[in-house]
């Protein structure tokens, strides 16, 4: 039994950040929510695991294990291959970037092929895991999702100096945890967030280091527009003064 199925989807995803998703197994694969990769094997491949907890509700959940292969390219295509051990079941993944230059668009295609009837939808199975599935479902979902990451990342905003102090505290409660970054021609303060509150703060003002509460009250005092930005230390490099704060 097999099962295809292919979209095409616009991404809002800088080339650099969507390559480093699908050409990553760990990560595409996470994306596709039923397909998990374990870890690396001596061989190159990669230790895989295909999960069905759908199929008799929530009482089981049945696991299928098998190998993918390292992402291969061809032309503008990265795909992913991959097998069960019994060979029951086997995998072909892959996204299509020749248009994405052009309009942002991708192609994602799957084919699952299986001996297993009821795992796509033959038999008594409730919740098939067809390859439509988990493209529509799953994949398309998250790899949104991750735009909408990176897109809140890159937010920035305009404020007064005297508004400074209420948009940091009011940001640092939306984003729960990472950094602040507030900036204008000669100041840089850097916010550490941590559980919706300011932990850490550092600034430069001119040649100045100031670091703890002063650093907001410095930035009442400037004559300028300051500019107010979100960033995960964990995705960006984070320039010299906010490596102060971390």
């Amino acid at each position: 039994m097999e099962s295809k199925y292919s979209e095409i989807v616009k991404v809002n995803l800088p080339r650099g950040v969507l390559i480093k998703i699908i050409s990553n197994p760990f990560v595409f694969m996470s994306v596709t929510t039923h397909f998990v990769v374990l870890r690396k094997l001596e061989n190159g491949n990669y230790l895989a695991s295909l999960i069905n907890d759908g199929e008799i509700g929530k009482t089981k959940q049945e696991s299928y294990y098998g190998e993918i292969l390292p992402a291969s390219m061809v032309g503008s295509t990265v795909i992913y291959k991959g097998e069960s051990f019994d060979k029951k079941i086997r995998l072909e993944a892959s996204v299509d970037l020749s248009f994405f230059a052009k309009d942002g668009s991708v192609n994602i295609s799957m084919t699952i092929s299986t001996e297993d009837k009821g795992l796509l939808g033959w038999g008594k199975a409730k919740f098939p895991i067809t390859a439509e599935h988990v493209i529509k479902g799953h994949v398309i979902p998250n790899i949104k999702n991750f735009s909408c990451l990176i897109n809140e990342m890159n937010e920035s905003w305009t404020v007064d100096p005297i508004d400074v102090a209420k948009y940091v505290m009011m940001k640092a409660k939306q984003i729960e945890s990472g950094l602040i970054l507030v900036h204008n021609c000669s100041t840089y303060a850097s916010f550490k967030v941590e559980d919706g509150q300011i932990s850490k703060a550092s600034g430069k003002f001119g040649n100045l280091l100031i670091t703890g509460n002063d650093v907001l009250m410095k930035l009442l005092q400037e004559k300028e527009k300051l500019t107010l930005e979100i960033a995960d230390p964990s995705m960006f490099k984070i320039i010299e003064v906010v490596n102060e704060v971390l």
